[in-house]
């Protein structure tokens, strides 16, 4: 689906959280109880920790986390909160897998490398690449050979499962035959990211059809699939689409509106609305859009970018100044609007 930027990010932000409004009774100890980490590492991102100091803290958090409990509550819920070290990076640190001999933080040069889990690794890859637009230009199995490449993990009970699933999704096999080959009590985290992919794969379009086929697996970790397919139906069709049926009022709860706004300022603050904007509590997403940095370039000989665009009938001339070296930020819906830059 072709949303602006903001709207595609809100959706995934705000997707497993609405996700876990469908999951059953049985399981509601689960919920939302991840939300307090994630904020939390949101925060650790906005305070710009340098990259040992947030290695250490991503340690001490797994740490208290797992407990030596492999498949404990928390430790599986970590692919919900490091959804903010998921999808806003920085230009200090790259996420890369963790091995026997690579347990911690790596520095070379000014650049870092964070070791994470296999399956967070590959987790944050599919996310990705559904928020960067490329689904739809990918067959299930492309979509798999593309996460082998990317993540250079070839073996693990997370690629087989996946494999597995993207060929059940060409067969046209049901959710039941699925989950009936995933069936096994080992691995359940991969076991959840994989029936998460195809819930949201067979119905891409369908936020609300994808999460009910989620929420009535019978399972440990049902409660994390349905958050996982809301988290990735969420970033595919953006809050334009999930508002329509399904709407968490703001307005009545203080604890939706600190969410909506940390969103806000992850999301500014990645972008550089700070630095590029100077005062930057008069950037309005409702009228003003940008890309991910490098997502349009400048044109070569040009310093300046100057964008008109006729809206409701009133002319609105935008100009931006910036250095050839410094292009970052920039519309992603002009090319679905044909407007020339």
């Amino acid at each position: 689906m072709h949303h602006n930027t903001y709207d595609r990010f809100s959706g995934c932000w705000w997707g497993g959280i609405i996700g876990q409004c469908f999951i059953p009774k049985t399981q509601v100890s689960a919920s939302l109880t991840w939300l307090p980490e994630r904020r939390e590492i949101g925060q650790v991102l906005l305070n710009q920790l340098s990259a040992p100091d947030f290695d250490n803290f991503l340690t001490i958090q797994s740490a208290s986390n797992s407990s030596g409990q492999a498949e404990s509550l928390n430790h599986h819920s970590n692919l919900l909160s490091c959804l903010p070290l998921i999808i806003f990076p920085s230009n200090q640190y790259s996420l890369t897998l963790k091995t026997k001999q690579n347990q911690r933080l790596i520095s070379k040069d000014s650049y870092h490398y964070l070791f994470v889990d296999e399956e967070l690794l590959i987790w944050s890859y599919v996310l990705n690449m559904i928020l960067n637009q490329q689904f739809d230009s990918l067959t299930p199995k492309i979509a798999i050979e593309q996460i082998v490449k990317f993540t250079q993990v070839t073996e693990s009970p997370l690629i087989s499962k996946l494999q597995l699933v993207s060929q059940e999704i060409q067969t046209g096999n049901s959710l039941v035959q699925v989950t009936d080959e995933l069936s096994s009590s080992e691995h359940l985290l991969a076991n959840a990211i994989a029936l998460a992919w195809y819930c949201f794969a067979t119905t891409p379009r369908d936020f609300k059809l994808s999460v009910q086929k989620a929420s009535h697996l019978e399972s440990k970790l049902g409660w994390l699939t349905t958050a996982l397919t809301a988290t990735l139906s969420g970033a595919y069709n953006g809050m334009a689409v999930i508002s329509r049926g399904w709407t968490i009022d703001q307005e009545q709860d203080w604890c939706w509106q600190l969410e909506d706004q940390l969103l806000l300022k992850l999301f500014k603050h990645w972008l550089g609305v700070y630095t590029v904007e100077g005062d930057y509590e008069s950037y309005n997403l409702k009228l003003d859009a940008i890309a991910p940095p490098k997502f349009i370039q400048l044109r070569r000989h040009s310093k300046k970018i100057i964008i008109s665009q006729n809206l409701k009938n009133k002319q609105f001339i935008i100009e931006y100044c910036v250095q050839l070296s410094y292009f970052s930020i920039f519309f992603d819906y002009l090319i679905s609007l044909n407007i020339t830059i």
